[in-house]
C-alpha cells in the first residue's frame, strides 16, 4: 500500500441538509448516455438506450480469470515504453471533485432546527439546479469564453457550459453542511464539468481507439490511449484544462450561492454572524491527469479519485451518506508521488451511499428507506 499521505480531521454530516433524489425523481431525470450523448429518461431507459443503440454487449464481460503466481499492487495506468494515458469513459476529463469552506458559524443544535434548514435548503434551490436541470438563463463564462482545439464541440460551450454553469448534476454528485469536532458549520460541494466534460471526453476516446489501433498496440478499446508528442495528444490536454477549469468555477459558484444562503438563514434566525469565510476553503478536482516531476523524472500522473497531497496542501475525503467527512492535510510523502488515496477508501464522492452500482442501488435502495436509515444514524 502507499505510505501515508495526510493528516486529517474529520466532519460530521448535519440532518436533513443534503440534497438527495427521491424515488419518483429519479424516474423522471434525464441522463446523457455515455457513447452518444443522446438525453434519456431513467437509469431503465438508458440501460434499453444502450443495448439497442450500441449492441446488446454494451456492458464489459469477463472473459477468463487467471491466477497469476506473482501479485503487485498498481497504482498506474502508464502503457509501458509509451507513457501515455487512458481515456475510456471519461476517467479523466469529467474532473469531478470536491469544494469546502468553513463558515466560521457554530453549529447551534437548538436553534437550528429542521425549519433552519429547510429555509437554508430551499434558499439554495433557487439558485443552484440539482439532477439534470440547468439555468433558465446563460450564466457568465468569462475566462471558459474560448476555443476549444475540438472544433466540432464549440458550440456546446454556449449551448450547454453557459447553462450548467454552477448546477450539480446527478449521480453521486451532492451539496452537504457538516460540522467538526470544534462544532463550526462547513459547507462540501461534489461536482463535474457537466455535459460538455462528457463531450469531450467521448470525442477524444474515440480519436484515441483509432490511433491505438493503427500503432497496433495490443489492448482493449477500455485503454485506447493517445501519444504525448502528437498534436491529438496535446490538444485533449489542452480541452481537459478548460474542463478541469469549468469544474472549478462551477463548484465556487454552487458554494458561494449555499454561503449566501446560509448567512441569509441565520439573519433570519438572529443567530450569530461571520459574514466573513476564513481561510479554510478548498476547491480540489480528483479526475485528471497531470505532467508532474517526481523522483527526478516527468511523469503524467493519473489521478481517478485521487487529489494530490502536497505537503500543506488541503484537500477532502468525502464519507458516505450519514458518516462523517474528512478535511486532510497533506505531508508531501515522495514515496507516494504526494497522491491521497487512502486505504479501503477513494476521496472520490460516495455520498451515493453503497459499493453496488447505480442500477444496483436503484434495485436495493428505496429512497424513503435510505432517508430514514441516515435520520437513525443521526440520532
Amino acid at each position: 500500500m502507499l505510505p501515508p499521505s495526510v493528516a486529517a480531521a474529520h466532519l460530521r454530516p448535519l440532518p436533513s441538509v443534503s440534497y438527495r433524489n427521491s424515488d419518483r425523481l429519479l424516474a423522471k431525470l434525464l441522463h446523457d448516455c455515455d457513447v452518444c450523448g443522446a438525453a434519456v429518461k431513467s437509469y431503465i431507459g438508458l440501460y434499453n438506450h444502450r443495448r439497442a443503440a450500441h449492441s446488446a454487449t454494451y456492458n464489459h464481460r469477463v472473459v477468463s480469470v487467471n491466477r497469476l503466481s506473482e501479485t503487485e499492487d498498481v497504482y498506474c495506468l502508464n502503457v509501458p515504453e509509451y507513457h501515455n494515458f487512458a481515456l475510456d469513459a471519461g476517467v479523466f476529463v469529467h474532473n469531478c471533485g470536491m469544494c469546502a469552506i468553513n463558515t466560521g458559524i457554530q453549529y447551534d443544535r437548538e436553534r437550528m432546527d429542521k425549519n433552519f434548514w429547510r429555509a437554508w435548503s430551499c434558499n439554495v434551490a433557487r439558485n443552484v439546479p440539482t439532477g439534470f436541470t440547468w439555468h433558465k438563463d446563460a450564466q457568465d463564462l468569462g475566462a471558459l469564453d474560448r476555443p476549444l482545439y475540438a472544433t466540432d464541440l464549440q458550440s456546446l460551450i454556449q449551448d450547454k457550459a453557459a447553462f450548467q454553469l454552477g448546477t450539480l448534476g446527478g449521480g453521486n454528485h451532492f451539496l452537504e453542511a457538516q460540522y467538526d469536532e470544534a462544532g463550526y458549520i462547513w459547507l462540501m460541494v461534489h461536482s463535474g464539468s457537466r455535459h460538455t466534460g462528457l463531450r469531450i471526453a467521448n470525442y477524444y476516446h474515440q480519436q484515441a481507439v483509432g490511433i491505438t489501433h493503427k500503432r497496433a498496440l495490443v489492448v482493449g478499446d477500455d485503454l485506447a490511449s493517445l501519444p504525448l508528442d502528437d498534436q491529438l495528444g496535446q490538444d485533449y490536454l489542452h480541452d481537459m484544462v478548460w474542463a478541469t477549469d469549468f469544474a472549478l468555477a462551477s463548484r465556487q459558484q454552487m458554494i458561494d450561492n449555499m454561503a449566501q444562503a446560509f448567512y441569509r438563514a441565520t439573519e433570519a434566525w438572529d443567530l450569530p454572524q461571520n459574514n466573513h469565510v476564513d481561510e479554510d476553503f478548498i476547491n480540489i478536482h480528483h479526475n485528471f491527469a497531470a505532467l508532474e516531476e517526481h523522483g527526478g523524472q516527468d511523469l503524467m500522473v493519473h489521478r481517478k479519485g485521487a487529489t494530490s497531497a502536497y505537503e500543506g496542501q488541503l484537500g477532502i475525503i468525502p464519507g458516505s451518506m450519514g458518516s462523517n467527512s474528512y478535511i486532510v492535510r497533506g505531508k508531501g510523502n515522495e514515496e507516494s508521488l504526494k497522491v491521497l488515496l487512502p486505504r479501503g477508501r477513494s476521496p472520490h464522492g460516495t455520498k451515493s451511499g453503497a459499493t453496488s452500482d447505480h442500477r444496483g442501488r436503484l434495485r436495493c435502495l428505496a429512497g424513503r428507506d435510505v432517508l430514514q436509515a441516515v435520520d437513525d444514524l443521526r440520532r
